[in-house]
């Protein structure tokens, strides 16, 4: 079987950890999600990948609301699934 990956830094991604111990945990800044260049750069760097756990997510609710962030939000909790 080939690598597990988890994506991700939070709550989720460390109980994913827990349950599979020998994956690869990868976060921010390592992986933006939401730039498509930086998840190729991340991947092509990680052989032999089977699944793909991706517990990547913008949890700050408050910062969400920011119109400024709103791009940046909708990257890594919308558009950022389809790299």
């Amino acid at each position: 079987m080939g690598k597990i990956i988890i994506i991700g830094s939070g709550q989720l991604a460390q109980s994913l950890f827990k349950k599979f111990p020998d994956a690869k945990v990868i976060g921010y800044p390592e992986i933006d999600i939401s730039n498509e260049e930086s998840v190729k750069n991340a991947f092509s760097k990680i052989p032999a990948v089977s699944v793909i756990f991706n517990a990547a997510a913008w949890t700050d609710v408050d910062g969400a609301e920011i119109p400024e962030n709103e791009d940046k939000v909708f990257g890594v909790n919308g558009t950022g699934v389809k790299y």
